[in-house]
C-alpha cells in the first residue's frame, strides 16, 4: 500500500490532507518558501504522531514538523515534493496547571497566547512574549529555542522547559516529562531538543516552568540620541532595578517609520 493510502487510513479525513486542502500549510509566512508536499499529516495524539513518523521512515520520505508557521527562514515548509508536513496543531491541549509547583503540561500545538490567557485565571504567567504569540505554538517555540522580549530576565525556551515528550526519527517515543526544577539526574536531554528545529525528533508534549503573575507593572518609553546612550541607560536600569526589570528592547527611526506605515492606529506624539 502506498504511503498516501496508509496515512489516510491511519489519520482519517481530518488528519490527512492532500491537494488543495494543503494550501495553507505549503508556504511560509512571507510566502517566499515552500512547495506542495505529498500531504499534511495532522495527528491528534502522540501515538498517531509516532505512527506517522514510523511510516515515513519506512518509506524514506522527508518529514517537515510544522508549528504555527511564524518562522521567516522556510524551516517549517517542504523544500521538495516528496515530503510530508507534520502539523501538531490538533495537539493543543492544556493538560494541567499546577499552582503549587508552578508548572504546566501542554501539547506541542498549543498557541502561546492561549496559554497566557488561561494562566491569568490562576494568577500565574509564562514569561515568554513575542510579536507572533497569537499564532506561534509551543512545539515550534521549543524547536527554535525562542527567547522573546523577556529573555534577558527569564532566558530562552531551554530555560523554561522542565520536561519533554518527543517522537524520535524511527518512531520511538522518549518520555522525559519530568516536573523537577532541581533535576540533576544525569544528562539534561531535554535541552538537546530545544533549538534542534525538529532534526532530532518531534516534540509532542512539554512541561513548562511558570511564575507568579506580577501584581503591578510599569512601562516606559525613553527617547535617546545614540546607540551608546541606549546601552548606558540599559546597563543603569538593569543595575538599579535588578530582577524587577523583566523586559528591555530598543528600536531606531527606521523601525518606527515602518511601524507608523503599517499599523493604522499607531501614532507618534
Amino acid at each position: 500500500m502506498a504511503l498516501d493510502n496508509k496515512l489516510a487510513e491511519l489519520l482519517g479525513t481530518r488528519g490527512w490532507l492532500t491537494g488543495d486542502d494543503t494550501a495553507t500549510y505549503n508556504r511560509d509566512w512571507l510566502n517566499k518558501y515552500g512547495v506542495p508536499p505529498i500531504g499534511v499529516a495532522r495527528p491528534a495524539s502522540t501515538e498517531e504522531t509516532a505512527a506517522v513518523v514510523r511510516l515515513c521512515h519506512e518509506h524514506n520520505v522527508i518529514i517537515v514538523p510544522q508549528g504555527g508557521g511564524t518562522g521567516l527562514v522556510g524551516g517549517s515548509v517542504a523544500c521538495e515534493t516528496q515530503a510530508v508536513i507534520l502539523s501538531l496543531s490538533r495537539m493543543n491541549s492544556i493538560e494541567s496547571i499546577d499552582s503549587n509547583d508552578f508548572t504546566a503540561v501542554v501539547g506541542a500545538g498549543l498557541i502561546l497566547e492561549q496559554l497566557h490567557t488561561e494562566l491569568t485565571k490562576h494568577e500565574l504567567m509564562f514569561p515568554l512574549h513575542l510579536g507572533s504569540e497569537g499564532s506561534a505554538q509551543i512545539g515550534g517555540l521549543i524547536a527554535s529555542n525562542a527567547g522573546g522580549s523577556h529573555a534577558f530576565r527569564f532566558g530562552t525556551m531551554q530555560d523554561l522547559v522542565l520536561g519533554l515528550e518527543v517522537v524520535l526519527p524511527n518512531g520511538d517515543v522518549w518520555d522525559g516529562t519530568r516536573r523537577l526544577i532541581k533535576d540533576n539526574a544525569g544528562f539534561q536531554l531535554r535541552k538537546l531538543f530545544c533549538g534542534s528545529e525538529g532534526r532530532l525528533g518531534v516534540v509532542t508534549r512539554a512541561v513548562v516552568k511558570l511564575y507568579p503573575a506580577p501584581t503591578q507593572t510599569t512601562t516606559a518609553l525613553i527617547a535617546l540620541p545614540t546607540i551608546d546612550a541606549a546601552l548606558q541607560v540599559g546597563r543603569s536600569l538593569r543595575s538599579a532595578a535588578g530582577e524587577l526589570m523583566t523586559a528591555l528592547e530598543f528600536f531606531d527611526d527606521n523601525i518606527l517609520k515602518l511601524a507608523l506605515q503599517n499599523i493604522p492606529d499607531l501614532k507618534w506624539l
